[in-house]
């Protein structure tokens, strides 16, 4: 910026100085501007909890079609979209030998009341958005002649994870 001669003499100073202040003046500004500050990012964050802890899905009094008087309630946080939440069993290990595989053992859907085979994990819920979710499990065993009088002990896995 080129001021006209009068003018930078009446301030009291040449081109070259009237140039040096105005840029000293902006280094002034830009040194005390507010800097801006990063927005705390949110962490996506997904609970799933049961009770109880450990379930008795109770005796099979002889080969067939047996519904469990036990239920498992499933309790689920989010703060994101996740794809929903998912169910799957290992098979039934009888410690003096022998198994009731996932096939045998089926979960009711709580939203239609359908008994779906644990052949494979099972969807319960569909994708959904943040809040809190809780429902109900229970369980049906179909048991045969093949499948011997015993204890039986397995893992039921729930899980549920962020959509992408």
């Amino acid at each position: 910026m080129r001021l006209p001669r009068d003018i930078a003499r009446g301030i009291g100073c040449t081109l070259p100085c009237a140039g040096i202040l105005l840029a000293a003046a902006m280094i002034a500004l830009l040194a005390t501007a507010p800097t801006a500050q990063a927005a705390p990012v949110v962490q996506p964050y997904i609970s799933v909890s049961a009770t109880p802890a450990s379930l008795d899905l109770g005796t099979v009094p002889q080969p067939g079609t047996y519904d469990s008087p036990a239920e498992l309630k499933v309790h689920v946080t989010a703060n994101c979209i996740h794809g929903g939440v998912m169910v799957a069993v290992t098979p039934l290990v009888r410690a003096e030998g022998g198994s009731i595989g996932p096939a045998q053992v089926f979960l009711r859907l709580p939203s239609t009341g359908t008994y779906i085979s644990m052949s494979s994990a099972v969807a319960v819920t569909g994708p959904a958005g943040p809040g809190i979710f809780d429902f109900v499990l229970k369980f049906r065993v179909v048991t045969t002649l093949a499948d011997a009088a015993g204890e039986y002990a397995g893992t039921l896995t729930i899980t549920c994870s962020a959509a992408p």
